[in-house]
């Protein structure tokens, strides 16, 4: 197609404006691909093979349901062009997002010319021809039907919300885009960047005169039916404009038929596409009419693809779509600035942003006001804080509307007596975790006849960690997500009362009775660091005190001797380090005294000295220490000598103390330290350091880090075979240590039984049962590079008196993982309960009943363990979704932390424990031996 020379001319000056400029292939960008999941996939438009990108947020769940958002570049762009600067970065705020290849571009197919006739033949078969492959034509009317393609292949993704799609197109794109938006009801937000929109505006110099002569040519066979070089008017224009087709394109007079909210983005002094025939255009046609905006930056066209004015452009889209298509336009960029370097980053043990999506939005405020997150949401003000928890927790069910269905009613009267058959965490204040069969109500032999009775779930719930008090007639259960503690009634699971917390619920409930009055009461510990003590009949609050130590969280359980009630203080400053301008670190963690009468404190030990300034990180933060060695177990009180035991943590900076991954004995009465015994020296770490797993090392971890190995089981005061009293402790380095506790902490004898890790190791605690000890070991197959280290998950059984193994049992995966669906550089699933997890080591408790010690497993078994040879008794699996009463839709997931304890006959077992990438669960599960009569 060559016009004559005075048209040639003519055309000229608009083929230089559309020349570069049309384009929106900036090869420059360098930018790193966002870590969101991307899948090649293939799209047909009019029999042509295209080729399409598909970006998804990581690790999405296969059942999730999200909105999706159409890229549709400009000529002689390409997909390649939008992976690194337009795709992920949408996608990883919560779309699913498809860019792809118009025909002849890119990866894409392009038609066929053929030079010859067709055999003629009256069906259809597979003919030989010569045909030549057509590339790189620019032809707008093919293009929109590449994008009505695309769209159609987006919307039949299985995990897209088919009528709820953004459309984005730049430059020559935008008009595209404008028309699909016109023409599809299922496109409800469209973004025009620096768009040809009134195409016909940009061609005046085309009159209809010279496109009709053109197309007589054509038809006629004069001229070629493709536009190849002869059509090129100026060797910058990349690819073979096809005029014909372009003066026929018409986008802007499907704007009368645009019906969705309009973000439209200009470059101030655009020199290639007219503002005022294009941009403001579009604006003015539609502001009375539509939700639209009308937005401008400094600088050029090309200027919109590079430096400030992408950045603004990008934010001022992404917010678009947000609001638009998520019903919020600040949440999804909270996250994104304050929350993704964290909880999207699989190097770094925080919830994933799946885990966060099930919590409840009070939790998550918290966590940001008052918990763990204050500081690093400091800088965000009330109302942002309020649209980032909105935004986390969209379309979690209201955590409280099941309670008014689920009340007993007038068939609820407190009862007169109340006998605790589960009391507390260490099932007595010796930490043994065993159940004899007067208080278990079974043994061994009846675990093969156990029924699930009933099921409660908790909606907003991820983590179901705190042991319940079970007494003949209740069943009493904090849930942390919720700030709330439930009274169930124990025969049918009717809701007795609720009472509502200061902050999410941390520790285990345990049951005491008021001194003078001998009223019975729970108490318990949070996440804000308050002791709190309530009724046992109605849950009203008695009292609640803050124990005032920096960052200070209680994680283990206070124990209840006589009148004083001694609280174990942790810290939640370790979670703060991940930020490089975190000054690290000052808190530190002790045990208080309180009188139960009021909750005055009456006496405090803290593992460290006060912090002093020491030094500064790597980028110039300001370092403190000593810090850390917090107090995450329950006590042991040991009546007999006047002693309290702990465990304590890792310090967190520099220097290191004597009172780290020890265990410390203190008087009753004063607090006062009388021995230490440290098992590991010198282990100061923190959440930034990451090289062990190889990843690099934040600015907040300390030079030459530990290991983690703190003792996170409670001390066990136990009797050996010749009635002598000795400690049993278990560390997460894998070790058990046997000591003296008439000599000041003296080894007698010590055991190691795995290699360890930050997560266990021994985790949670230890039980006994007769003259032996049952060790869960957590152990995840995890490729560790800083030591020695072979995965050894499982439970064994060692003699009390010597120390000698009793038995092994080697827990296995026992199933294959779904490769598909599953991260082997990070470790973790796309599925939230996938059929064979990659976890399975036994880091909850251990608790012991006659003949079998239970232990959960965090692929959700629960397995019940003869104590006399290690073989497997009973198991329950609990990766599965529950029937419950509450009419809650309820899903197990890891057993953790305390997460079953037996007593009257009945089985109590708490599924789901989302931390560092395990399987969320809300479920409480309650079973009943199968009635004899």
């Amino acid at each position: 197609m060559r016009p004559d020379i005075s048209t040639r001319l003519s055309i000229l000056c608009q083929g230089i404006l559309l020349a570069i400029a049309l384009l929106a292939s900036v090869n420059s960008y360098a930018t790193t691909v966002q870590d969101v999941d991307h899948e090649v996939i293939t799209i047909w438009s009019q029999g042509v093979r295209l080729e399409g990108d598909i970006y998804k947020p990581k690790g999405l769940a296969a059942d999730a349901k999200l909105p999706g958002i159409l890229l549709v570049h400009g000529w002689g762009g390409t997909k390649q062009h939008l992976q690194n600067r337009y795709g992920p970065q949408f996608a990883e705020l919560g779309f699913i997002v498809l860019a792809f290849d118009y025909k002849g571009w890119g990866k894409s197919d392009g038609p066929l010319l053929l030079y010859e006739p067709l055999p003629q033949i009256e069906e259809t078969g597979d003919v030989s021809v010569n045909a030549k492959h057509i590339r790189k034509i620019v032809n707008p009317l093919s293009m929109l039907e590449d994008a009505r393609a695309a769209l159609h292949y987006l919307v039949g993704e299985p995990q897209v919300i088919a009528n709820n799609i953004g459309i984005w197109g730049t430059s020559l794109g935008g008009g595209i885009a404008l028309v699909t938006a016109a023409k599809d009801d299922r496109i409800k937000a469209y973004v025009d960047q620096i768009g040809a929109v009134n195409f016909k505006a940009n061609l005046e110099m085309i009159t209809d005169k010279m496109s009709q002569r053109w197309e007589t040519q054509q038809a006629r066979g004069n001229i070629s039916p493709y536009p190849g070089p002869e059509a090129v008017i100026t060797p910058a224009l990349k690819g073979f404009p096809d005029w014909i087709a372009m003066k026929r394109y018409d986008p802007f007079s499907y704007v009368e038929k645009l019906n969705v909210p309009t973000l439209i983005i200009d470059a101030e002094e655009e020199e290639l596409f007219a503002r005022d025939k294009n941009g403001m255009v579009l604006h003015a046609a539609i502001k009375d009419r539509l939700e639209t905006k009308y937005v401008t930056y400094p600088g050029k066209h090309y200027d919109m693809y590079a430096g400030e004015q992408y950045e603004h452009a990008l934010a001022d889209a992404q917010q678009w779509f947000v609001k638009y298509l998520k019903g919020s336009e600040a949440g999804p960029l909270l996250y994104k600035t304050h929350c993704a370097l964290c909880h999207s980053n699989p190097a770094v043990r925080a919830p994933t942003f799946s885990a966060l999506k099930g919590m409840s939005q009070s939790k998550v405020l918290f966590a940001m006001t008052e918990g763990k997150m204050k500081d690093q949401a400091s800088a965000l003000s009330d109302e942002q804080r309020e649209a980032l928890a909105r935004y986390l927790t969209a379309g979690v069910e209201d955590p409280r509307a099941w309670e008014a269905t689920a009340d007993c009613g007038s068939a609820y009267k407190a009862p007169q007596e109340m006998t605790a058959l589960v009391g507390g965490w260490g099932l007595g204040n010796k930490n043994l975790r065993y159940q004899p069969a007067k208080l278990a109500g079974m043994n061994a032999e009846d675990l093969p006849n156990l029924d699930l009775a009933w099921a409660q779930g908790f909606p907003g719930t991820t983590e179901m960690r705190s042991q319940p008090v079970v007494t003949e007639d209740s069943l009493y259960i904090g849930v942390q997500d919720t700030n709330t503690v439930y009274a169930f009634d124990l025969d049918s699971g009717c809701l007795q009362w609720t009472h509502r917390g200061v902050a999410p619920i941390r520790s285990a409930l345990s049951f005491g009775r008021m001194p003078d009055t001998d009223q019975p009461i729970l108490f318990y510990g949070d996440v804000g660091g308050n002791v709190n003590v309530i009724s046992a009949a109605d849950g009203t609050t008695l009292w609640s005190v803050s124990m005032g130590l920096t960052d200070a969280m209680v994680t283990g359980t206070p124990v209840l001797q006589d009148d004083s009630l001694y609280v174990p203080l942790s810290t939640s400053e370790i979670g703060k380090t991940f930020r490089a301008t975190y000054e690290c670190c000052k808190a530190h963690g002790g045990v208080s005294a309180l009188d139960l009468r009021t909750g005055k404190i009456l006496w405090t030990y803290e593992t460290t000295a006060p912090a002093q300034l020491v030094g500064e990180n790597s980028v110039g933060t300001p370092l403190w220490g000593p810090s850390g060695a917090p107090v995450w177990t329950t006590p042991a009180i040991d009546t007999k000598r006047n002693l309290l035991y702990i465990g304590t943590g890792e310090n967190y900076s520099h220097p290191a103390t004597a009172t780290s991954d020890a265990i410390i004995a203190l008087d009753l009465d004063s607090g006062k330290p009388v021995w230490t015994y440290q098992a590991l020296a010198d282990d100061v770490y923190t959440m930034a350091c990451r090289s062990y797993m190889g990843f690099p090392d934040g600015p907040s971890c300390p030079e030459n880090y530990g290991p983690d190995f703190d003792f996170g089981a409670s001390v066990i005061i136990a009797t050996d075979k010749n009635g002598k009293d000795i400690l049993l402790a278990g560390q997460k380095s894998g070790d058990v240590y046997a000591l003296d506790p008439d000599n000041k902490g003296a080894v007698i004898w010590h055991k190691k039984l795995s290699d360890g890790t930050p997560v266990g190791g021994i985790h949670w605690g230890m039980s006994v049962i007769g003259d032996k000890v049952f060790v869960p070991i957590a152990d995840p197959d995890w490729p560790i590079v800083g030591w020695k280290y072979q995965s050894m998950s499982g439970l064994v059984a060692l003699d009390i008196t010597s120390g000698e193994q009793a038995w092994r049992h080697k827990a296995s995966r026992g199933c294959d993982i779904d490769l598909t669906a599953f991260n082997d550089t990070t470790k973790t699933h796309t599925e939230t309960w996938p059929a064979c997890h990659f976890l399975y080591g036994f880091s909850g408790a251990a608790v012991g009943i006659d003949g079998a010690v239970l232990a959960g497993a965090l692929n959700g078994k629960l397995n019940a363990f003869s104590t006399k040879d290690g073989a497997l008794l009973w198991q329950f699996d609990t990766n599965r979704s529950f029937d419950t009463l509450n009419g809650v839709k309820a899903h197990g997931g890891a057993l953790d932390n305390a997460s079953t304890v037996a007593a009257g006959g009945r089985l109590i077992v708490q599924s789901g424990y989302s931390y560092i990438n395990q399987m969320p669960g809300n479920v409480l599960l309650v079973f009943k031996l199968k009635s004899t009569e």
